[in-house]
């Protein structure tokens, strides 16, 4: 999708209001997904910010891929890095392997595969759809999120640090066994 409603300099915070286009370079890239990877990927979710209807958010979508089995992660590993996206690494618990789409001067994707049975996709899951029910939830988290921006526009590690408290919170509601700091590292949940 080249839409100027996506991208992001790689390193810098810029938070925008909820773009209606969103959901719909998702759908987009989810298709993309499913055609390269096939039954690899177990399962693919819109999460981060972007995922939440009326949350500002870094114009960056985040995508969250379920695999099985570590032979599986390889397999699609390989697939995507054939296909152009950039292997970023292991980020563990703080983003699962990660690949992102586009270059440095205009990232749009952030792929982060990730353990089907891991408590770290039930954390992207359940902290999205915290944030899709709860009107002041989502509200808040938007302040907080726009205030950070403007304080760290270049420090993407501060702005994201700025956040785990809230979101350390948000999880412990919603999912109390399996609290803990934000799965998305230099992305945007």
């Amino acid at each position: 999708m080249d839409d100027p409603a996506l991208g992001l300099a790689r390193d810098r915070v810029v938070v925008r209001p909820y773009d209606d286009r969103w959901p719909q370079a998702f759908a987009e890239e989810s298709a993309r997904l499913r055609a390269l990877l096939g039954p690899l990927a177990r399962a693919l979710e819109h999460v981060g910010s972007t995922a939440v209807p009326g949350l500002p958010a870094k114009p960056v979508l985040d995508v969250a891929i379920a695999y099985a089995h570590r032979s599986a992660l390889e397999a699609m590993r390989d697939l995507l890095a054939r296909a152009g996206y950039e292997d970023r690494g292991d980020q563990g618990e703080q983003g699962g392997v990660v690949f992102v789409k586009g270059p440095a001067t205009r990232r749009t994707h952030h792929l982060h595969l990730v353990a089907e049975a891991s408590a770290q996709w039930r954390r992207y899951l359940a902290s999205r759809d915290a944030l899709r029910r709860d009107d002041s939830l989502r509200a808040r988290y938007g302040a907080l999120k726009g205030a950070l921006a403007r304080r760290f526009p270049a420090d993407r590690v501060a702005y994201t640090a700025g956040k785990d408290d809230f979101v350390a919170d948000v999880l412990a509601k919603v999912a109390p066994a399996r609290a803990g700091t934000f799965p998305e590292a230099g992305s945007d949940m």
